[in-house]
C-alpha cells in the first residue's frame, strides 16, 4: 500500500494525541522536584521541597556531625560533588526504596522516549511495509515502559510517609505533589496509547489484508 492509501483510523489519531500527553507528563514529572513537600505552614520544617533527583532543604542539620555545626539549606542535585558533606549523607537522604523509584522511573522515561522515536517514523511513513509491526512494538515498548512507571509510583507512594526516612521529617505534616500526580497521569496514558497503537495496528492490519488494498499495491508495483 503506497502513503497516500494508508489512512489512519480514529484509534491511530487518538494514539498520537496520548502518546504526546504521556511525554510531557512523564518528562516534567521526570524533572521537577515535586513529588514531595512540606506544609508551608509549619515552621521549623527540614525539608521543603523533593523530587527524583532534587531535595530542597529549609534547615536540615547533618546527621552525622555531632556538634550540629553543619546544615543543609537550599536546592541540591541528588549527585551534588561540590557541597562539603552532601556525598556522606547520601545514604541518609536517598535511601534503597528511592534509589529503586529512580531507576524504574528511568526505565519508564527512556522507553518512553525510544518510542516517541518509532512514532515519528510511522508519522513520517519512513518504513510503510512494516508499519504494523512497527505499532505493535511501539504498543510493548509503551506497555513495558508502563509497568517500570506503575512500580516506580507504587514504591514511592508507598514508602514516602515512612517515620524511618528523615526521621526528624514528620509524615503527618508532607504530602504528595503535583509531579507525582503528573507521574501517575502520565503512567496512565502510556497505558492509554499501548492499547491504541495495538487497535490501530489491527485496523491496518485488515485493510492490508481487504482485496482492494492488495489490487491498489499491485497496481502501484506494476506501474513502479
Amino acid at each position: 500500500m503506497s502513503r497516500a492509501d494508508r489512512k489512519r483510523g480514529d484509534a491511530g489519531i487518538a494514539a498520537y494525541c496520548t502518546t504526546a500527553v504521556a511525554l510531557v507528563l512523564v518528562t516534567i514529572a521526570f524533572l521537577t522536584p515535586y513529588w514531595i513537600q512540606y506544609d508551608y505552614r509549619i515552621y521549623g520544617a527540614n525539608l521543603e521541597k523533593l523530587g527524583l533527583w532534587t531535595h530542597c532543604f529549609r534547615s536540615l542539620p547533618d546527621p552525622k556531625d555531632y556538634y550540629h555545626f553543619r546544615y543543609f539549606v537550599g536546592c541540591r542535585w541528588i549527585l551534588d560533588p561540590f557541597t562539603t558533606g552532601y556525598r556522606e549523607i547520601r545514604s541518609y537522604i536517598n535511601p534503597p526504596f528511592m534509589v529503586a523509584t529512580q531507576v524504574l522511573f528511568t526505565f519508564c522515561f527512556f522507553l518512553l522516549l525510544c518510542a516517541c522515536v518509532l512514532v515519528f517514523l510511522v508519522i513520517l511513513h519512513c518504513l510503510v511495509k512494516r508499519e504494523v509491526r512497527l505499532m505493535r512494538i511501539i504498543s510493548l515498548v509503551l506497555l513495558i515502559s508502563g509497568i517500570f512507571g506503575t512500580f516506580a509510583v507504587i514504591v514511592f507512594g508507598a514508602k514516602a510517609a515512612s517515620e524511618e526516612w528523615l526521621p526528624n521529617l514528620n509524615p503527618a505534616h508532607t504530602y504528595l505533589s503535583w509531579s507525582y500526580g503528573l507521574a501517575v497521569v502520565g503512567v496512565f496514558f502510556e497505558f492509554v496509547t499501548a492499547l491504541l497503537f495495538y487497535l490501530e495496528s489491527r485496523l491496518q492490519r485488515k485493510r492490508d489484508l481487504t482485496p482492494s488494498s492488495q489490487a491498489s499495491y499491485v497496481a502501484a508495483s506494476t506501474k513502479a
